[in-house]
């Protein structure tokens, strides 16, 4: 592109994002905060135009900032190429080419800018500009070609969304990262796991790590937390609504307590069941404990009670209403 065009193509993006007209960008040019190519082409950085600068226009934009005469290049001091690539070189390594220095010589900020984004993202050059903006097709095949590690090629093998990667090398599954989500990382690396991170939202963390999981945390709610660790489960807790609890610790079950609503509570501890409380509603009650059943109190409406106890039956009784 060449600097005219990028100044054209600035100044139409910052109208376009902002939703302004022609006359309007006339109107305010003196509180409109315009990009810097504009700026610079109004200050004579890259020469006169043909017929010169438009006024007021350039007058509201510059206020006082300095402007050149005559063409830029006749004072500018010499550039010593020798010492900018070296500088070069000696920050981004001896990977620089001849097409390097002159980008950072005529646009310094944007060569590093690009050098940044390669560090992140690796040699993206190597990637034609349809694969790079709108990326493979599936099961289209392309080739990469490295400046010093050849070339690779290989299929698309499924996108499921835009922040969705996975990738294979060769016969030999290589690293493959998932992204559902801006919450949401997944990572296994080769053969063997690696650490595992998924985050369904701020509140759901699950971890694992090689063959043997890690720690693990789920928070479904503000209300529900539940940890394995290793191969025994650790101490498992979930809070389904403010009156649900259970809970179990290693191989053997620890006391759980479930509350399913305001009148319903049941328990056991180990290998033995320990007192079951039920209560369906306000006026029924049934008990048993280990073994052996204990007392059990059913009350199926205010006027009716039956009781066992053991294996002989207790005394029952009813009451029928008695009318007057």
């Amino acid at each position: 592109v060449t600097p005219s065009s990028k100044i054209v193509g600035d100044l139409a993006q910052f109208m376009v994002q902002n939703n302004l007209t022609r006359e309007e960008v006339e109107e305010r040019a003196d509180e409109l905060s315009f990009p810097l190519s504009v700026v610079e082409f109004l200050q004579g950085h890259i020469g006169i135009p043909h017929g010169g600068f438009p006024e007021p226009f350039r007058t509201k934009v510059l206020k006082s900032l300095p402007r050149i005469e005559g063409r830029p290049g006749a004072t500018l001091p010499p550039l010593d190429f020798d010492a900018l690539e070296a500088g070069l070189r000696l920050l981004h390594g001896d990977d620089i080419t001849e097409e390097d220095v002159m980008s950072a010589a005529m646009y310094p900020k944007v060569f590093e800018e690009y050098k940044e984004f390669t560090g992140s993202f690796g040699p993206v050059d190597c990637l034609s500009t349809r694969l790079f903006l709108d990326g493979p097709k599936i099961a289209e095949e392309f080739q990469s070609v490295f400046r010093t590690h050849g070339a690779c090629s290989g299929p698309t093998e499924r996108v499921q969304d835009p922040r969705s990667v996975s990738r294979t090398h060769g016969a030999c599954p290589g690293p493959t990262e998932r992204v559902q989500d801006p919450r949401s990382v997944f990572r296994t690396h080769g053969a063997c796991p690696g650490p595992t991170e998924r985050v369904q939202d701020p509140r759901s963390v699950s971890r694992t790590h090689g063959a043997c999981p890690g720690p693990t945390e789920r928070v479904q709610d503000p209300r529900s937390v539940s940890r394995t660790h290793g191969a025994c489960p650790g101490p498992t807790e979930r809070v389904q609504d403010p009156r649900s609890v259970s809970r179990t610790h290693g191989a053997c079950s620890g006391p759980t307590e479930r509350v399913q609503d305001t009148r319903s509570v049941s328990r056991t501890h180990g290998a033995c069941p320990g007192p079951t409380e039920r209560v369906q509603d306000p006026r029924s009650v049934s008990r048993t404990h280990g073994a052996c059943p204990g007392p059990t109190e059913r009350v199926q409406d205010p006027r009716s009670v039956s009781r066992t106890h053991g294996a002989c039956p207790g005394p029952t009784e009813r009451s029928r209403s008695i009318d007057y």
